[in-house]
């Protein structure tokens, strides 16, 4: 069985310890970014080592410099190259990013884009 991994966060004087099952999606935001999760949201530093770690987890894609998902959470991927989340739409910029998407999704999914 497969242990359990989380993240733990630290922002203006809070700690945070989040499940990394539980997260939809990261948005990144002028100074700082939010993560989306099944529980609630919750506001990170900007460049948070967390983000980076999630990075390298094999079901977290990078849609654009704005948006991390969750591939595991996606509902859906539409032709125009969007990804259904949690009730919001994300678009996945650039050709090299769509590529990767698409890799990513055969993979570890056995899904045809």
């Amino acid at each position: 069985m497969k242990e359990e991994c989380f993240i733990n966060i630290e922002h203006e004087d809070k700690r945070f310890s989040i499940n990394i099952k539980e997260i939809l999606y990261i948005e990144k935001q002028e100074y700082e970014s939010k993560i989306y999760t099944e529980n609630g949201t919750y506001d990170i530093g900007e460049n948070s080592s967390s983000i980076k770690r999630l990075l390298k987890e094999e079901n977290f894609f990078k849609c654009s410099n704005s948006y991390i998902v969750n591939l595991d959470k996606c509902e859906f991927y539409l032709s125009n190259n969007c990804i259904f989340v949690g009730n919001n739409f994300i678009r996945v910029l650039g050709l090299d990013r769509k590529k990767k998407l698409e890799k990513k999704l055969e993979k570890l999914y056995d899904y045809k884009y």
